[in-house]
């Protein structure tokens, strides 16, 4: 049996989330509409990495015969650098990419540090290896080899994407001041999202 993250129960259960959460933030915490839109990519986002790093899941005995059992042991790495050193490829890349847009987005919806942004980043990578422990457990098997390289480069990610927002904060705060911003709420509330000393955001 394969797993895949377009199913009916992985996508509906997403949804239901989402408009709870959405629900949540909107009438109880009372965030402004251009949080909601932020939230919601960022919603998204979190959604893809979820599908490129955990699906589809394969639960079949005869893979798990051709992959010679359970493997996750065998093939975990706990060394940091190990890989990186070894044998850095294109899923190397591919692991500081999919974890730039985060670095990025998440000063959007809150006010962030440098060590948090790396918080974030150990965070997601954790879960995603987490993730991926947790379903070779359960069948039996995995071609996704848990490995904690991969971890540090999902966190050089989000430290590339915090660079990359402190890059556009300057440049945005250098030209704000001849754009018309009054009536756009949108351009209004990126002016919050670069200034230090604005709280609007965390309203």
């Amino acid at each position: 049996m394969i797993y895949y993250f377009d199913s009916v129960y992985v996508i509906g259960g997403l949804a239901l989330l989402f408009l709870i959460l959405l629900a949540f933030l909107k009438f109880m915490k009372r965030k402004s509409n251009m949080y909601l839109l932020c939230f919601s990519v960022m919603y998204i986002y979190l959604c893809v990495v979820l599908d490129l790093t955990q699906f589809p899941i394969y639960a079949s005995e005869g893979m798990k015969a051709a992959m010679g059992g359970q493997n996750v042991w065998r093939e975990m790495n706990l060394i940091p650098l190990k890989t990186i050193v070894t044998d850095f490829s294109m899923e190397s890349v591919l692991n500081i990419i999919v974890t730039i847009p985060l670095g990025f987005g998440l000063s959007f919806l809150m006010r962030c540090s440098w060590r948090q942004i790396m918080l974030s980043g150990l965070l997601v990578g954790g879960c995603a290896e987490a993730g991926q422990l947790l379903t070779a457990l359960w069948v039996g098997f995995t071609f996704r080899h848990v490995n904690i390289d991969d971890i540090l480069l999902n966190i050089i990610g989000v430290l590339l994407g915090y660079g990359v927002f402190k890059i556009f904060r300057n440049v945005f705060q250098w030209g704000y001041k001849k754009l018309e911003t009054n009536s756009n709420a949108f351009l209004s509330y990126i002016k919050c999202v670069c200034d230090d000393n604005s709280d609007a955001l965390l309203k």
